[in-house]
């Protein structure tokens, strides 16, 4: 017989809570239950855009991208907004991007 356990004790044993190095899917009781999901879903897409984009300096650009200084201070540590050149890494990279836009373009317009 299967039971249904809801104590929210149960929560802080998510993905080594005391381990993780940021609070972006909660603490303590209010962690995220799908912590593991969000989070592979989050490395397939970036692994996905390093696969198809080249990220780089725009030409003649003073973009400070260091680590120390190139982000904010504070409670949250995030860089600071800077330009970035966005290009297909290759014309058959660009195509399986195109074809892929376009069919699931049509599946996602019936729920427009």
């Amino acid at each position: 017989m299967l039971s249904l356990n809801t104590s929210p004790a149960l929560a802080s044993g998510y993905a080594g809570s005391e381990h993780r190095d940021h609070l972006g899917y909660g603490a303590g009781r209010c962690v995220c239950p799908g912590i593991h999901l969000a989070e592979r879903n989050l490395i397939i897409g970036v692994a996905k855009l390093f696969w198809a984009f080249e990220f780089l300096n725009p030409p003649a650009s003073d973009n400070d991208i260091s680590a120390h200084s190139g982000a904010s201070r504070g409670f949250l540590h995030c860089p600071e907004d800077y330009g970035c050149a966005i290009r297909p890494r290759s014309p058959k990279k660009r195509d399986t991007i195109m074809r892929e836009l376009a069919e699931a373009q049509e599946v996602l317009t019936q729920f427009d």
